[in-house]
């Protein structure tokens, strides 16, 4: 993703990041997760149940799920 930051990156098109490539951090799935708190992720959970499974699966995991 970092190679295609420039088209990838959130309003990369707005110059917004000093550079584009940084939005992408290491890309560790599930990394994320150690930033929220208790109550974030019950919140996240409760979002999530509305999705199809696979979905869910999809959008934690990316092409590895």
């Amino acid at each position: 993703m970092k190679r295609n930051a420039d088209t990838l990156a959130p309003n990369a098109h707005k110059g917004i990041w000093r550079e584009n490539a940084r939005f992408f951090n290491k890309g560790e799935i599930g990394q994320w997760k150690s930033l929220l708190g208790e109550e974030e992720l019950r919140i996240y959970r409760d979002v999530m149940d509305r999705f199809d499974p696979e979905f869910v699966r999809w959008i934690e995991g990316g092409r590895h799920a």
